[in-house]
């Protein structure tokens, strides 16, 4: 597949990278973190071992947004946007993590 593939413009290739990488963030936020009687992640309940590696992928995420605009900017279906908590947990209205009172 390398070389093989052509984008328009190179925003092609983020979206594109950006669709999966929210999907997987989803999972990974999904797995680690307690959920409410809806199945949304709870904030702040996230298991301690995983907060740094999927807030290395929250941190990518929000880069590619940056860069090339959020889902609402790109006119992304509400399917493939992913639910609301994850657009929330990106624009950072919740956390991961509980705030610690010692730092």
């Amino acid at each position: 597949m390398t070389g093989t593939t052509s984008f328009s413009r190179p925003e092609d290739l983020l979206e594109r990278a950006l669709v999966e990488l929210r999907a997987t963030l989803a999972g990974y936020v999904e797995t680690s973190c307690g959920v409410d009687a809806e199945h949304r992640p709870v904030p702040g309940s996230c298991e301690v071992e995983c907060v740094v590696p999927i807030e290395r992928l929250l941190g990518l995420v929000r880069d590619i947004e940056a860069e090339i605009g959020t889902p609402a900017d790109l006119f992304w279906t509400r399917e493939l946007e992913g639910p609301e908590w994850l657009t929330d947990l990106v624009a950072g209205k919740w956390g991961l993590a509980c705030a610690r009172a010692d730092r």
